[in-house]
């Protein structure tokens, strides 16, 4: 499995695995959360008034960041956006040591007693708005998982922009804009490396990896 992979094992403190209906309990090693909107609006803030010849782009670069709207436009082919809703809970008697996982959905904890709880799956309706529907699955997954004693902080949704594999593409398209999308659900893991070669395409003329560049995956569609 995926916690036996060698680039995984040096982060994984300790697995416990249960005879229940979770799969198992994750202690972590040396790990942390990425604050995603907090890292957003401070990069919204700090770019927002410096021109892309300021950066050393070309002047008429147009750089396609759309997520899912991109996709589901058709800009590269065929896509698989999915979905999905979460929960932020307030649950004080439950274990903050570790990540729980099992029956597709995971608990993660944030500290002070808030968890984050998720996630579900939904190929059709693909908007940004949270559903009963969704609450109700998010909490079947937070009773597997034997949360019992909680209170919903937050709920939110968001439609993963996936073109293959979870996995980015970059470079140019047809049109002659650049294009930095399909980072799926792994998009805080991808996004720092993939956007510096980006960068050095743009600006340095470096080769993109075979594996992100976006003519060679549509060449193979």
């Amino acid at each position: 499995g995926k916690l036996e992979r060698p680039e995984v094992v040096p982060w994984v403190e300790g697995v416990e695995e249960t005879a229940g209906d979770w799969r198992a309990a994750v202690t972590l090693r040396g790990g942390g959360r990425f604050d995603t909107r907090a890292f957003r609006e401070l990069t919204m803030e700090r770019f927002q008034d410096r021109r892309t010849t300021d950066l050393g782009c070309p002047p008429e670069a147009l750089i396609r960041c759309e997520g899912y709207v991109g996709l589901v436009a058709g800009r590269m082919g065929e896509h698989r956006c999915a979905k999905g809703e979460i929960l932020t809970i307030a649950a004080r008697d439950t274990d903050e040591s570790r990540i729980q996982i099992g029956r597709g959905g995971w608990l993660v904890p944030l500290g002070g007693g808030l968890f984050k709880a998720g996630a579900t799956y939904e190929w059709d309706e693909l908007d940004g708005r949270p559903t009963a529907a969704g609450r109700t699955r998010v909490e079947e997954i937070l009773a597997v998982l034997g949360v019992s004693d909680y209170e919903v902080v937050r709920h939110e949704a968001g439609v993963r922009p996936i073109v293959r594999r979870s996995q980015p593409l970059i470079g140019a398209l047809d049109d002659g804009s650049m294009v930095f999308n399909g980072l799926g659900s792994k998009g805080s893991l991808y996004a720092p490396g993939v956007s510096e070669m980006l960068a050095d395409w743009l600006v340095e003329g470096a080769a993109i990896e075979p594996d992100f560049d976006v003519r060679g995956f549509l060449r193979k569609r």
